[in-house]
């Protein structure tokens, strides 16, 4: 059973009793305690930028 998550652009993996965050490359972005770190994380790094290309007005 797999413990990653892979989202369009990050990567979300347990690794040890941790959970790692990959970039799209496979670099290491950073190590976090809970799951729900890590994947608000994923969110912070990719929110703006899809919050921009979503809205019609800007």
């Amino acid at each position: 059973m797999s413990t990653a998550i892979a989202t369009r652009d990050f990567i979300l993996e347990k690794y040890d009793r941790f959970w790692a965050v990959y970039d799209p490359d496979g670099n290491l972005v950073t190590l976090t305690v809970y799951k729900k770190g890590g994947l608000e994380v994923i969110r912070r790094l990719k929110g703006p930028a899809a919050q921009i290309h979503d809205n019609p007005l800007a």
